[in-house]
């Protein structure tokens, strides 16, 4: 019977996850001798895995969102976020603060215009928001499209709710 297997490492600690080259353990007959950066790998991957699993129910939120935001079913979207919400303004510029200042926002935005914003990818940035890349579309009230390009959208999740929402490259 083998006995159970010891962690020794070799090579010194590299702080770049993405850049380990040290990817396979070197086997001897006993203990199995793993070097720190294949330590350093798997738990990145462990690391990105989690993120994924995590990231999923802020994604879901946020399809959600959107969803009811091309809907226009402004009372579901806006109690996805967090009573205090800080929204970026993508028409005046600036931003609103809390649930009345997004209502009152959304409320003259759609008595001018008729934006429409499909996600297409989700990511983390390095802050830890996520970062929706979003195909989005502003018709006025006739149907005329005004616009028609990619932005980032940037969400900050907390408890479950969206508490701040910025634009990139508007």
């Amino acid at each position: 019977m083998r006995s159970s297997s010891r962690w020794i490492f070799r090579s010194t600690p590299s702080l770049t996850c993405p850049l380990v080259s040290e990817a396979q353990p070197v086997v001897g007959t006993a203990p199995v001798i793993l070097s720190y950066s294949s330590v350093v790998r798997f738990a990145c991957e462990v690391v990105a895995l989690l993120g994924v699993f995590l990231m999923s129910d802020e994604v879901e939120l946020l399809k959600r969102v959107y969803d009811e935001f091309n809907a226009r079913a402004m009372d579901s979207v806006l109690a996805a976020m967090h009573e205090d919400v800080t929204w970026a303004n993508g028409m005046e510029g600036g931003y609103v603060h809390g649930r009345d200042g997004v209502r009152s926002y959304w409320t003259r935005q759609w008595a001018m215009i008729d934006p429409h914003v499909e996600p297409v990818e989700f990511r983390h940035d390095p802050e830890g928001k996520i970062v929706v890349e979003v195909h989005q579309v502003v018709r006025d009230l006739n149907g005329n499209v005004l616009a028609d390009k990619m932005v980032s959208h940037v969400f900050q999740i907390e408890n479950g709710l969206v508490k701040c929402f910025d634009i990139r490259g508007s």
